[in-house]
């Protein structure tokens, strides 16, 4: 009988309950500048800007400088040298902040952005991974 019966994948559809829908995975920033996403992967950006008049004490939005590979970072380029940079310093985009020695090999590291240097979070000599903060910076 044709018509008359409906189709096995339609019996199987009414009986089963309608899927709830999916809601994407969103963004949730935290204090320092770090974006969670709830599936526990992390990812470093800056955190939203609360105002433009903000007093030096007050919280900024931060943005790190970090390692791309694995060495030796020192912040001058001879020993006895002022560093390259200093907390304080006006760093303009493509600047050398430090250099990091790999297999013999001395690259420079360079600020991608303007910046300022808020906070020195190595020390001079000391081994990085892959990833490691080495500057704390904010954009004036």
């Amino acid at each position: 009988m044709l018509g008359s019966d409906p189709c096995p994948s339609d019996k199987d559809m009414s009986d089963q309950d309608p899927k709830p829908p999916v809601t994407p995975k969103v963004n949730e920033p935290n204090e320092q500048g770090v974006l969670t996403r709830r599936d526990d992967r992390t990812t470093v950006a800056a955190a939203p800007r609360t105002g433009e008049t903000q007093e030096p004490n007050e919280a900024r939005s931060a943005y790190y400088i970090v390692s791309p590979f694995i060495g030796t970072c020192y912040l001058q380029v001879r020993p006895g040298e002022p560093p390259l940079v200093e907390v304080g310093d006006f760093v303009r985009a493509g600047r050398t902040v430090c250099l990091i020695e790999s297999m013999l090999l001395y690259n420079e590291i360079e600020a991608e952005l303007d910046c300022v240097i808020e906070e020195v979070l190595i020390s001079n000599g000391q081994p990085v991974e892959y990833g490691t903060r080495l500057f704390r910076v904010y954009r004036p």
